[in-house]
């Protein structure tokens, strides 16, 4: 049911009205049931019934505790690359413009959330690092509504609230192949050399954000075997030079795919977290993770997808758009448009099937 959630990108109100509404919802559900009866996982098929949000609370907190999710997660991952990398075409040995090697895009987000408000004299302690101390001074159904774990950061002088998420992106498939979930206020370049060691398979060439960039933790990437590729940016007294403002157009074509995941998350699938707990926020990041790489390998095996093809440093224009307005403006402005998803809730579910 959580997974359905996030594939269609609905709320808890809206995924109840579609599972007493919607017969392929039902099916889908209901085939689910039955293969775990026949397992022996249940003890009886109980009818279709749409659980408590109290509910749907406890086994996220089971499946993130346990373990059970990120096991489901990381074979799934595997699961979609390797299958999704084989429905693409070949690149042709004969044409330079292709890039043969393993590239990946690292790149980070922001994951907004409520905000919690705390008297004057509680900000020291939370900073610190005191939380148990602080939630003691609350009663239960006080402290349960604040998030402590969440921080403020600020970007392009615009201030954020929550948390950040750290994704390693093929290049080829634009599946997210690793992620970290990490406070706001902590800074891009201490998960660079953590995220280069969740790939699943070794990366020639990484290409990551101004935000990473650092020599110590390249000349570490180096000593592994990979070579890191950095937006150059302007420090202090140091002012880019028109080489370094070029090179970093060349690279900014390739680095943007990255994007194009968290626009899809976001957009595609109504990712936006509303709860307050950090263990419920961190469930709903791997389920949007699991539920956009599904999305991703039905595009690619459906043939609704253009192979990134790079000469001299551009790239295809491939943009993802939805509804014919959308696809009128970008066939005009040159874009090569790719088919979208259809909304129906059955061919979205149909797809859920087969995967």
């Amino acid at each position: 049911i959580l997974l359905v959630r996030s594939f269609l990108g609905l709320s808890n109100t809206k995924l109840a009205r579609v599972l007493v509404s919607d017969l392929s919802v039902q099916q889908f559900v209901s085939e689910q049931l039955e293969w775990l009866a026949s397992q022996h996982c249940m003890e009886r098929l109980d009818q279709l019934y749409f659980p408590k949000l109290s509910t749907i609370r406890k086994y996220i907190e089971l499946f993130a505790h346990d373990g059970i999710l990120a096991e489901c997660k990381a074979k799934a991952t595997k699961f979609f690359v390797t299958y999704g990398a084989a429905f693409l075409e070949p690149p042709q040995k004969d044409e330079e413009h292709y890039k043969p090697e393993q590239v990946g895009l690292i790149d980070a987000s922001f994951i907004t959330v409520p905000v919690t408000h705390l008297p004057k004299h509680l900000y020291a302690a939370v900073n610190a690092g005191h939380i148990e101390e602080v939630g003691s001074l609350w009663p239960r159904s006080v402290s349960c509504q604040k998030n402590l774990d969440a921080r403020w950061a600020k970007k392009r002088n615009e201030r954020f609230f929550g948390f950040k998420l750290h994704t390693l992106t093929d290049f080829t498939t634009k599946m997210i192949l690793a992620d970290i979930f990490t406070p706001a206020n902590e800074h891009d370049v201490t998960k660079l050399i953590a995220l280069s060691q969740l790939a699943p398979e070794p990366m020639f060439k990484l290409y990551a954000d101004s935000g990473y960039c650092g020599d110590s933790y390249e000349e570490t990437l180096s000593q592994q075997g990979f070579k890191a590729v950095f937006i150059k940016r302007a420090y202090g007294k140091h002012s880019l030079t028109i080489e370094d403002v070029a090179e970093n157009n060349k690279r900014w074509h390739i680095r943007v795919r990255v994007e194009h995941a968290y626009a899809a998350m976001k957009h595609n699938l109504s990712f936006k977290p509303t709860s307050k707990s950090t263990t419920c926020i961190r469930v709903e990041c791997d389920l949007a993770v699991m539920a956009y790489n599904a999305r991703r390998y039905q595009a690619i095996k459906d043939g609704r997808t253009v192979v990134p093809k790079t000469y001299r440093g551009e790239t295809n224009k491939a943009v993802l758009v939805s509804g014919q307005l959308e696809v009128a403006k970008a066939a005009k402005a040159g874009y090569f448009p790719l088919t979208p998803p259809s909304p129906i809730y059955s061919v979205q579910i149909g797809a859920l099937v087969n995967l």
